[in-house]
């Protein structure tokens, strides 16, 4: 079965990681998607388990794009057999394809309608369907997710400025910590410490959800419940710690620490700037304050000066550091003035923000 994830944009090798520990195999890395090879209990895994996804798709059909008929050779490769009765459905093309091919949307939408017309129900939801590009071809993909896999149940508080989750767990991955204790000095809604305890746990990404692969014809729940990864993506943390300054959040990081069953994860209300802790720590991945806004871009340097000035008396020596920010440029400075060693570096499109994530080690 031929199989791709939808990921952030410039992570897509911690997406591929995980992909592997998931039991797919020869993954191919896109724009923003890794395209791999598995079986029915991987798409299960995959939309399971899986942290840095967004989607999990299975192709239903490949064609050339110098192809005389794309969007038929599209519609006519599909194994429509494989879908149960369903409402409708939505096609969504990449950016290349819309620009190159700017009628193969509407055109191959049109025909997926035809062809899936007998199947039609009132009683069943929509499909969704992808149009991608990839090399010299065009290829048809099917959403097994349903609603983004981004979503998660444990947000019962949504802080103001929170990170995605499937960016959170990049992050993690990003610092390669092999156990340990990994602080997040800017705890927030307490998205990067939840991420890194329950993927170092091996725990199900989501617990109450519908997936779309339950509408297809080939749906096994015992293969679907039995679908549990051999290992987890990294190994479980010694210790999770935070810091937040504010307390409206910090009661907010609480009750979401709570909702994903990690009680025993630590946040303080303190000033990170200034905070003393009982031991360093081995990892610090964090999404600070960004000074988005002219009036705030002086503010933030100073704190992010502040806070890099108190640095060595958290991270350990070797210890690392991972920093997603619109201020990049500025941490980067403050990096080499500091004499932290850079050591990777990827930018994504965050919301409506192009962030960056600097990761660095302390000498």
């Amino acid at each position: 079965m031929r199989m791709a994830v939808l990921c952030n944009r410039g992570f897509e090798r911690y997406a591929a990681r995980e992909v592997l520990v998931l039991g797919g195999r020869a993954s191919e890395v896109g724009d923003g998607s890794v395209f791999f090879e598995g079986e029915e209990r991987t798409m299960y895994s995959a939309n399971r388990y899986g942290r840095t996804f967004d989607r999990v798709l299975v192709q239903l059909s490949e064609v050339r794009l110098n192809e005389k008929d794309l969007p038929r050779g599209l519609i006519e490769g599909a194994d429509w057999k494989m879908l149960k009765e369903l409402s409708g459905l939505t096609l969504t093309a990449d950016s290349f394809l819309r620009r190159v091919h700017p009628r193969l949307l509407t055109e191959v939408s049109a025909l997926a309608s035809k062809a899936v017309e007998e199947k039609r129900s009132a009683s069943r939801k929509e499909i969704h369907l992808f149009l991608l590009a990839r090399g010299a071809s065009a290829s048809l993909w099917l959403d097994t997710s349903g609603e983004s896999l981004n979503r998660r149940e444990y947000r019962v508080y949504n802080h103001p400025s929170s990170v995605k989750p499937t960016l959170a767990a990049s992050l993690v991955l990003m610092g390669e910590c092999r156990g340990g204790v990994l602080y997040d000095p800017f705890a927030g809604g307490g998205t990067i410490l939840i991420e890194a305890g329950l993927m170092g746990l091996g725990r199900p990404t989501h617990l109450k959800r519908s997936y779309a692969y339950r509408q297809l014809e080939t749906y096994d729940p015992k293969v679907e419940l039995d679908s549990v990864p051999p290992r987890s993506v990294c190994p479980p943390f010694e210790g999770l710690i935070g810091s937040e300054i504010n307390e409206v959040h910090l009661r907010g990081c609480l009750k979401n620490l709570r909702s994903a069953g990690l009680p025993e994860v630590r946040v303080k209300l303190e000033d990170c700037t200034r905070v003393v802790l009982d031991h360093k720590v081995d990892l610090v991945v964090t999404n600070p304050p960004y000074g988005v806004r002219g009036a705030k871009l002086g503010r933030m340097a100073k704190l992010y000066e502040r806070w890099m000035l108190g640095l060595p008396k958290v991270l350990k020596a070797n210890g690392v550091c991972v920093v997603v920010t619109t201020e990049h440029r500025l941490l980067r400075a403050l990096v080499r003035s500091r004499g932290y060693r850079m050591m990777d570096s990827a930018r994504t499109l965050h919301g409506d923000l192009w962030v960056e994530a600097v990761k660095f080690r302390a000498s």
